[in-house]
């Protein structure tokens, strides 16, 4: 389950549960919300083109609060 954390999710190309497309040269802030008696992956996978991004460097994820 996702939680976003903007009014407006109209940018969004494609949610399917999985995955999100996200417009292109776009910052982008999101939160992931686990279902109850779940609990938030301590490492998450972003993909730009294919390319695996880099935590730290392309993107920030706290796996604490969710928020990516």
């Amino acid at each position: 389950m996702f939680t976003y954390n903007q009014s407006d999710i109209s940018s969004l190309a494609q949610y399917n549960g999985t995955y999100l497309v996200m417009p292109c040269n776009t910052v982008y802030h999101f939160t992931l919300t686990p279902e109850d008696g779940l609990y938030l992956p301590s490492i998450i996978t972003i993909t730009k083109v294919g390319q695996e991004l880099i935590e730290g460097a392309d993107y920030t994820y706290n796996f604490s609060t969710g928020y990516v």
